[in-house]
Protein backbone atom coordinates (compact mmCIF):
# COMPACT_ATOMS: atom_id res chain seq x y z
CA UNK A 1 0.00 0.00 0.00
CA UNK A 2 1.33 3.18 -1.15
CA UNK A 3 0.20 6.01 1.16
CA UNK A 4 1.33 9.98 0.63
CA UNK A 5 3.81 11.14 3.62
CA UNK A 6 2.25 14.68 2.95
CA UNK A 7 -0.94 13.76 4.63
CA UNK A 8 -0.42 11.80 7.20
CA UNK A 9 1.27 12.57 10.60
CA UNK A 10 3.89 10.27 12.55
CA UNK A 11 6.72 11.01 14.87
CA UNK A 12 9.08 11.19 12.31
CA UNK A 13 11.69 12.15 14.10
CA UNK A 14 11.20 9.14 16.18
CA UNK A 15 11.57 6.72 13.79
CA UNK A 16 15.36 4.58 13.37
CA UNK A 17 13.76 2.20 10.70
CA UNK A 18 12.61 2.90 7.66
CA UNK A 19 11.26 1.11 4.83
CA UNK A 20 9.05 2.86 2.25
CA UNK A 21 8.05 3.47 -1.37
CA UNK A 22 8.49 7.23 -2.29
CA UNK A 23 9.01 9.46 -4.93
CA UNK A 24 11.99 12.04 -4.66
CA UNK A 25 10.10 14.70 -3.50
CA UNK A 26 8.36 12.36 -0.74
CA UNK A 27 11.36 11.16 -0.07
CA UNK A 28 13.40 14.34 0.74
CA UNK A 29 11.05 15.50 2.73
CA UNK A 30 10.81 12.22 4.65
CA UNK A 31 14.43 11.66 5.30
CA UNK A 32 14.59 15.79 6.39
CA UNK A 33 12.00 14.74 9.39
CA UNK A 34 13.31 11.37 10.35
CA UNK A 35 16.79 12.87 12.05
CA UNK A 36 17.16 9.81 14.70
CA UNK A 37 17.22 7.23 11.63
CA UNK A 38 20.04 4.73 11.47
CA UNK A 39 18.45 2.08 9.18
CA UNK A 40 16.64 3.26 5.79
CA UNK A 41 15.42 1.31 2.47
CA UNK A 42 13.71 3.37 0.24
CA UNK A 43 12.13 2.36 -3.44
CA UNK A 44 12.47 5.50 -5.21
CA UNK A 45 10.07 6.36 -8.46
CA UNK A 46 11.38 9.57 -9.78
CA UNK A 47 9.45 12.65 -9.29
CA UNK A 48 5.49 13.09 -9.11
CA UNK A 49 5.77 16.54 -9.01
CA UNK A 50 7.88 19.01 -10.64
CA UNK A 51 11.48 18.96 -8.95
CA UNK A 52 11.45 20.91 -5.55
CA UNK A 53 14.04 23.17 -4.01
CA UNK A 54 17.07 20.68 -2.81
CA UNK A 55 17.57 21.21 0.85
CA UNK A 56 20.53 19.60 2.46
CA UNK A 57 19.10 16.70 4.65
CA UNK A 58 21.58 15.40 7.29
CA UNK A 59 21.32 12.42 9.25
CA UNK A 60 23.70 12.21 11.65
CA UNK A 61 22.93 8.53 12.91
CA UNK A 62 21.90 6.72 9.94
CA UNK A 63 24.44 4.07 8.83
CA UNK A 64 22.54 1.86 6.64
CA UNK A 65 21.28 3.17 3.38
CA UNK A 66 19.67 0.98 0.64
CA UNK A 67 18.12 3.01 -2.41
CA UNK A 68 16.10 1.25 -5.56
CA UNK A 69 14.67 2.48 -8.87
CA UNK A 70 11.24 0.94 -8.29
CA UNK A 71 9.95 2.09 -12.24
CA UNK A 72 10.37 -0.25 -15.44
CA UNK A 73 11.11 3.26 -17.28
CA UNK A 74 14.83 4.42 -17.66
CA UNK A 75 15.85 6.79 -14.66
CA UNK A 76 16.89 9.76 -15.60
CA UNK A 77 18.85 12.42 -14.34
CA UNK A 78 16.65 13.65 -11.52
CA UNK A 79 17.46 11.30 -9.38
CA UNK A 80 20.97 12.58 -8.39
CA UNK A 81 18.96 15.05 -6.55
CA UNK A 82 18.41 12.87 -3.87
CA UNK A 83 21.55 11.56 -3.11
CA UNK A 84 23.36 14.81 -4.09
CA UNK A 85 20.94 15.91 -0.91
CA UNK A 86 22.41 14.03 1.35
CA UNK A 87 24.78 14.36 4.23
CA UNK A 88 25.44 10.93 5.88
CA UNK A 89 28.42 11.22 8.81
CA UNK A 90 27.53 7.83 10.02
CA UNK A 91 26.98 5.92 6.77
CA UNK A 92 28.72 2.52 7.22
CA UNK A 93 26.86 0.98 4.64
CA UNK A 94 25.27 2.12 1.71
CA UNK A 95 23.61 -0.09 -1.39
CA UNK A 96 22.77 2.04 -4.58
CA UNK A 97 22.26 2.02 -8.32
CA UNK A 98 25.24 3.90 -9.67
CA UNK A 99 23.08 5.99 -11.75
CA UNK A 100 21.37 7.55 -8.88
CA UNK A 101 25.44 9.45 -7.88
CA UNK A 102 25.04 10.90 -11.25
CA UNK A 103 27.71 11.69 -13.82
CA UNK A 104 30.80 11.63 -11.62
CA UNK A 105 30.09 8.52 -9.12
CA UNK A 106 32.80 8.46 -7.30
CA UNK A 107 32.58 12.14 -6.60
CA UNK A 108 29.42 11.60 -5.14
CA UNK A 109 29.94 8.51 -3.04
CA UNK A 110 32.96 11.03 -1.35
CA UNK A 111 30.69 14.15 -0.84
CA UNK A 112 27.54 11.55 1.21
CA UNK A 113 30.19 11.06 4.33
CA UNK A 114 32.52 14.13 4.78
CA UNK A 115 34.86 12.33 6.44
CA UNK A 116 36.04 9.16 4.80
CA UNK A 117 33.38 6.66 2.71
CA UNK A 118 30.87 4.01 3.44
CA UNK A 119 32.88 0.96 4.83
CA UNK A 120 30.94 -1.52 2.47
CA UNK A 121 29.23 -0.61 -0.79
CA UNK A 122 26.98 -2.24 -3.05
CA UNK A 123 27.20 -0.72 -6.07
CA UNK A 124 24.48 -1.39 -8.92
CA UNK A 125 24.25 -1.37 -12.46
CA UNK A 126 27.51 -0.12 -12.64
CA UNK A 127 29.53 1.13 -16.44
CA UNK A 128 32.49 2.11 -14.02
CA UNK A 129 35.15 -0.47 -13.59
CA UNK A 130 35.62 -2.02 -10.29
CA UNK A 131 39.52 -1.29 -10.57
CA UNK A 132 37.94 2.40 -10.17
CA UNK A 133 35.93 2.05 -7.42
CA UNK A 134 38.87 0.16 -5.93
CA UNK A 135 41.52 2.88 -6.17
CA UNK A 136 39.07 5.47 -5.09
CA UNK A 137 38.11 3.54 -1.76
CA UNK A 138 40.92 1.16 -0.68
CA UNK A 139 39.41 -0.02 3.23
CA UNK A 140 35.81 -0.36 1.53
CA UNK A 141 33.91 -3.91 1.01
CA UNK A 142 33.03 -3.37 -2.23
CA UNK A 143 30.73 -5.36 -4.49
CA UNK A 144 29.81 -4.08 -8.13
CA UNK A 145 26.85 -5.35 -10.50
CA UNK A 146 27.59 -4.34 -13.75
CA UNK A 147 24.94 -3.13 -15.58
CA UNK A 148 23.59 -5.26 -18.33
CA UNK A 149 24.20 -4.22 -21.97
CA UNK A 150 21.72 -5.40 -24.24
Amino acid sequence: MKCNPFTITLPWSQLTTLTAELYIPEAIYVLGQTTALETCTLTIYGYADPAPARPVVSLLRLSSLSLYWGSDSEPDGSLVVLVSALTLPALDSLIVPEFFLGSDPLAALSQLRPQGYPLAMEIQKARLSFDLYRESFPDAVLSVEFLEED
